[in-house]
């Protein structure tokens, strides 16, 4: 079973990686760079106005600590024939799920680190907090999160008195997490961690109670395990195609009005279809909503305003990167070669839509900042950046992009 899981996991990872490639490409890093350096100014910077003792940090601060819990899911990389090959090895996978516990905990520890690591200074500003604090608050995490993650693999046993009433466990286990963590504010993070490892204690005596002699609940199993594979397929999906899972098309007859406009003539035909693409699907029309919604953002928590126009233009540009694919969606179908549209034409259909789309982001933008800025300078200064960027971006960029293979 030790074989079986390392097998599986070197695969997981291979799956994986795959697409990590597309995820971190040089566009998201630099996006998520020019983010985090805004929100630490900002962060540092509200930091130096706040009082010492501020109660605000010291009432919220055990409350994010105690949805920590929540983030990860047990990974336990189940197939599914596994249920009808592994059945006869039931009672000796004992060690397969313990080492999935294992593996399911290190995301988790990592995130606990970093959160504590960047909490740390509120925690000094609130409860005047010392290395103490952060090495008990960091262990705390670690031991509750791996309760969670026992309690998640006993609710997947066919006879379980976790299995009976998941949601009253979820509720209870949020409560006495947070009772713990506000022990550690207003008692002591000794005590804190004190708690936490006899509960971890407890909790690990039943874990090996259950080693002994458990029945599966194969069905729930698998589903679990393919909903939690197909949640990371949909976050790659935001920056690749995944073959993994299908993308939704959508009638939306309430375009239709819009797409009649357009003149049913040979020129328009690429331009018919690119609309089409971008109004039905979801793979477009829901990237330039995420990255539209989370650049306006961006324009809204950065509040030093050239970061913030940095932001904007840079999001800007990650909108018309990330459409360039729909210039060659079509490529694969001969009908379209039957009554053949000049690439000179099918380029200026592109440009049109993007124009379109990009004027809509400008325009999203720029009332987000009028209301925003109290300087209207900015406001100006940022339509002229994105006019520039994208007329940059449309009349150099793309024709040197879109080039047919």
């Amino acid at each position: 079973m030790n074989d079986l899981f390392s097998k599986r996991r070197n695969h997981h990872f291979m799956q994986m990686n795959k697409y990590l490639r597309y995820v971190l490409n040089d566009h998201f890093v630099l996006a998520c760079i020019f983010l985090l350096g805004g929100v630490i100014f900002y962060y540092s910077e509200t930091l130096k106005t706040l009082p010492q003792g501020f109660w605000p940090g010291k009432i919220g601060l055990p409350i994010i600590f105690a949805l920590h819990a929540l983030f990860g899911r047990l990974a336990t990389l189940i197939k599914e024939a596994d249920k009808v090959f592994l059945l006869p090895k039931e009672q000796k996978m004992a060690k397969y799920f313990q080492q999935a516990i294992r593996y399911s905990l290190v995301m988790p520890s990592v995130v606990a680190i970093l959160l504590v690591g960047i909490l740390m200074p509120l925690m000094v500003v609130s409860m005047k907090a010392t290395w103490i604090s952060f090495v008990c608050v960091s262990l705390a995490l670690f031991l509750l999160k791996r309760v969670d993650m026992i309690f998640q693999f006993g609710m997947l046993l066919q006879k379980s008195v976790v299995s009976v009433k998941v949601n009253l466990v979820l509720i209870i286990g949020f409560v006495v997490r947070l009772l713990i963590f506000y022990i550690g504010a207003f008692v002591s993070p000794v005590v804190m961690l004190l708690l936490a490892g006899m509960i971890a204690l407890s909790v690990e005596i039943y874990l090996r109670n259950l080693s002994n002699d458990f029945a599966l609940n194969w069905d729930l199993l698998i589903d679990k395990e393919k909903a939690r594979i197909h949640r990371i397929y949909r976050f790659f999906s935001l920056f690749t195609d995944v073959p993994e899972i299908a993308i939704k098309v959508k009638r939306r007859k309430y375009f239709d009005g819009l797409l009649k406009k357009i003149q049913p003539v040979h020129k328009n035909t690429f331009l018919y279809l690119y609309w089409r693409t971008f109004l039905r699907g979801t793979e477009y029309s829901g990237l330039v909503l995420r990255l539209s919604v989370i650049g306006g953002l961006g324009l809204i928590f950065i509040k030093q305003p050239l970061i913030s126009l940095l932001v904007a233009a840079l999001f800007f540009y990650l909108i018309g990167f990330q459409l360039l694919p729909i210039y060659s969606s079509y490529d694969y179908m001969q009908m379209t070669k039957l009554y053949p549209v000049s690439i000179k034409e099918k380029q200026s259909s592109l440009m049109k839509i993007f124009m379109v789309i990009l004027g809509l982001v400008i325009c999203l933008f720029a009332v987000i900042s009028a209301i925003i800025f109290s300087e209207k300078k900015y406001t100006f200064l940022l339509i002229l950046l994105l006019l520039g960027e994208g007329t940059f971006f449309i009349k150099w960029y793309m024709p040197k992009r879109l080039v047919d293979k």
